[in-house]
């Protein structure tokens, strides 16, 4: 159920602001992490790329707003009706999906 809403949340935006184009790679996975440190209080030794976003970190359906919006004020991206999103599950899908986002702002 929460990873339904989480993809329909995330979902519900859409790609038009720019990553954070001069991040290194290790720099953004940093400010993930950073972000679900921060707002969620998660101990960063369980924030992993292995981590499932959900089971492992507690994430709710509740928490996904709250996620959402410290990801798009964080790094300055809406996404939506972007398909990639509904596979997100672990951190680092997250990482690749931002990532990805990035290099495409590069080319634009």
């Amino acid at each position: 159920m929460a990873e339904r809403l989480f993809q329909g949340e995330l979902c519900s935006f859409k790609s038009t602001a720019k990553l954070a184009v001069h991040m290194t790679d290790a720099e953004l996975v940093q400010a993930v992490n950073d972000v679900f440190a921060d707002s969620f209080e998660i101990p960063r030794e369980q924030i992993t790329p292995e981590a499932q976003i959900f089971t492992d970190l507690g994430l709710d359906s509740l928490d996904v707003v709250d996620l959402v919006a410290a990801i798009q004020k964080r790094f300055g991206v809406q996404v939506r009706d972007d398909e990639r999103v509904r596979a997100i599950r672990s951190m680092q899908d997250l990482y690749n999906y931002l990532i990805l986002i990035r290099g495409e702002q590069n080319k634009a």
